[in-house]
């Protein structure tokens, strides 16, 4: 993708329907793209979400359960509600 201006401009555009021909080889409705497109926005303009994200992705590994409990009580940082109350 790096080397590809025309494949990069439609990942920007449209990440669902990209990942989706790329990793299963099937395109997705027109309403599911656009959902999944606005989780994938929304995300991704959340500085603080993205850290934390990228912070659990670099941790120690962790089985399913520990993971859970620990991801659940880490959102707060990046919560939008967590910063009201502060």
């Amino acid at each position: 993708m790096g080397s590809d201006f025309l494949l990069r401009e439609q990942f920007v555009t449209d990440p669902a329907q990209i990942l989706a021909e790329y990793v299963r080889g099937e395109r997705l409705e027109p309403r599911r793209a656009e959902d999944t497109n606005r989780l994938v926005h929304s995300v991704m303009s959340n500085p603080g979400l993205v850290r934390w994200i990228r912070d659990v992705a670099r941790g120690p590994a962790m089985n399913g359960r520990t993971r859970t409990r620990s991801s659940s009580t880490s959102a707060a940082p990046w919560s939008t509600t967590a910063r009201r109350t502060s």
